[in-house]
């Protein structure tokens, strides 16, 4: 079985209450701003559900770049 990559800081993930944070704006304010696209942190993966609940996957890399401390 071969072995696992060790995760690279490209694939880092964040949690929307520390994006937030960082952000300096409310979890559910960044959350209605990425599933309205008009923040580009990651992923919004719909519910599988009706009445189930969205996914939001953030990236440093991303979250970096929208925070101007990326290139």
């Amino acid at each position: 079985m071969p072995a696992l990559k060790p995760k690279e800081s490209s694939c880092q993930r964040i949690s929307v209450p520390d994006a937030a944070k960082e952000i300096g704006c409310d979890a559910d304010f960044l959350r209605q701003m990425m599933k309205k696209k008009k923040w580009d942190l990651g992923t919004v993966v719909p519910p599988v559900r009706a009445g189930g609940n969205y996914t939001y996957y953030i990236f440093r890399p991303k979250l970096d770049k929208f925070l101007g401390l990326a290139e």
